[in-house]
C-alpha cells in the first residue's frame, strides 16, 4: 500500500517531539497502513475518512484505490484531545 502525506500532515509530523513521539507515529503509520496489521485500531469517522489510533495520537486518512493500486492519503496527525475540532475543520 502506498502512503502519501498532505502538506498539513507533514507539518503535523514535524511539530511532534523529535524523539519518541515522532518515531512511534511514523512506525505506527507504516505498520498500520502499509503492512495492514490485523491488530491496528482503525475506525471509520465519516464516509471516506478513517482514523488510526497510535497511543495518544490519531492519524486521519483517506483510502485510495485506483487502477488496481491501493494507497492512503494521510490528512492529519493530531493529539487525541484535538480530534473533534480537526474533523470539523476538514473541508470534506
Amino acid at each position: 500500500m502506498d502512503i502519501h502525506y498532505s502538506r498539513r500532515a507533514q507539518r503535523d509530523i514535524k511539530q511532534l517531539d523529535a524523539g519518541t513521539d515522532r518515531r512511534r507515529v511514523l512506525r505506527g503509520i507504516r505498520e498500520g497502513l502499509e503492512e495492514e496489521a490485523p491488530n491496528a485500531d482503525i475506525r471509520s469517522i465519516r464516509k471516506g475518512l478513517k482514523r488510526l489510533r497510535i497511543g495518544d495520537y490519531r492519524i486521519l486518512f483517506i483510502e485510495i484505490a485506483e487502477a488496481g493500486r491501493e494507497g492512503a492519503l494521510v490528512v492529519r496527525v493530531i493529539h487525541r484531545s484535538d480530534l473533534r475540532r480537526a474533523v470539523a475543520d476538514l473541508p470534506f
